[in-house]
């Protein structure tokens, strides 16, 4: 699910392909978006700073763009699997490829792939931090890569087992969940370390 500005919620449906529009305050459906012409399951959803609705493609390679204002969409092929999205503050959506073990960076303004870089594999949650640097939880390494905006490895950090999730808090500090134990994690930004 994504709030907008309006305090609604956008929902999306993996097996349906569908994007329901719902009041944020009574749950009533104020409209649906079919989805289904262009193959996307919805697998998580961003919106950016123009009010543009983005979802990861999960297993069919690709983002989707919906543009509330008309309910038009379209697709951006990435050519890896999508599961994580992450937005930073100058117009760039990452995605991450899971299975693919890849990071690719699409310009919002544009719709368009910048790059794709080779990752590391179970690339999974990815967030950003207001510097621009790209945080991503690689499941089956244990990590978590801090990268730099333009696709450079800066650390590989220890994270716990198959870690998920990341997120940074307003003081810059990152946070990673695990699947294999029941800890949050903090991640110290100066060392790139837990602590």
């Amino acid at each position: 699910p994504q709030v907008d500005a309006l305090g609604n919620v956008w929902l999306g449906t993996y097996g349906t392909r569908k994007f329901y529009y719902a009041d944020g305050h009574t749950g009533q459906i104020l409209k649906t978006v079919d989805v289904s012409s262009v193959n996307h399951t919805s697998y998580g959803a961003l919106m950016d700073a123009q009010g543009i609705l983005w979802s990861s493609g999960h297993d069919k390679n690709h983002v989707l763009r919906l543009n509330p204002s008309d309910d038009s969409f379209s697709v951006v092929p990435l050519g890896h699997f999508v599961y994580g999205i992450g937005l930073d503050r100058d117009n760039h959506l990452f995605a991450s490829g899971w299975t693919d073990a890849k990071l690719s960076r699409i310009n919002v303004l544009t719709g368009q792939k910048e790059w794709t870089r080779n990752g590391f594999d179970q690339a999974r949650g990815v967030t950003v931090t207001d510097e621009g640097d790209v945080w991503v939880a690689n499941s089956s390494l244990n990590t978590v890569t801090r990268w730099s905006n333009d696709g450079m490895v800066k650390a590989t950090i220890s994270a716990g087992p198959q870690p998920v999730g990341v997120a940074v808090d307003a003081g810059g500090e990152g946070w990673v969940r695990d699947l294999g134990d029941e800890y949050l994690r903090r991640i110290n930004p100066a060392s790139d370390s837990i602590d």
